[in-house]
């Protein structure tokens, strides 16, 4: 996976860092109207830049690498990988660029979501967890999020036979703690 630029400062925000221990993407798409296939992406990288004074100025940058996913048993994790990663298209990003304050802690990101070299707009639901600082003294900030969209969309399509069970729609959400990240980027 490529290595990740913040996003575009809006000024004093702070920025924030996955921490791959205590983070995961998952997705899942209904199966048949009655279960659901589900699964995760082992390959993350995740940036937030988030100042708990001014949440509408909130920018978020997620990259998935499509490869690296994992689903179920009974054989559906490569079909799930081909499907992602059909062609060798890069990685699912999503990168947002507005921000609507929902409440204390929820958050509409509006952007754009890539998904086999297609771009459309989409928007992550955001949910702040709350700010703690850990046993080593880093500070860490807590989130939860979701966002749906149609797979058809994007040309996502399972092998004859099998797309009719699996619905249109397909969930990504995520649970992470992010560190914060006191060193400016370097010019690229």
């Amino acid at each position: 996976m490529r290595t990740l630029q913040p996003p575009r400062t809006q000024g004093g925000a702070c920025r924030w860092r996955l921490d791959p221990a205590f983070g995961t993407v998952e997705f899942a798409v209904s199966h048949l109207g009655i279960g659901s296939l589900r699964g995760h992406f082992d390959d993350v990288a995740l940036l937030l830049e988030y100042e708990r004074e001014a949440p509408e100025s909130t920018r978020l940058e997620l990259l998935l690498g499509p490869q690296s996913v994992r689903a179920g048993a009974h054989g559906w994790a490569p079909l799930a990988a081909d499907v992602f990663n059909a062609g060798g298209f890069g990685p699912i990003h999503f990168r947002s660029h507005d921000a609507e304050v929902l409440g204390a802690a929820g958050l509409a990101l509006d952007g754009e979501l890539t998904v086999r070299g297609i771009t459309l707009p989409a928007t992550l639901q955001l949910e702040i967890r709350g700010e703690a600082t850990d046993s080593a003294g880093a500070q860490r900030i807590g989130l939860a999020g979701s966002l749906r969209f149609s797979r058809r969309a994007f040309g996502i399509r399972w092998p004859e036979g099998q797309d009719a069970t699996l619905a249109d729609e397909l969930l990504l959400a995520l649970d992470a703690e992010l560190v914060h990240d006191e060193e400016p980027p370097s010019a690229a």
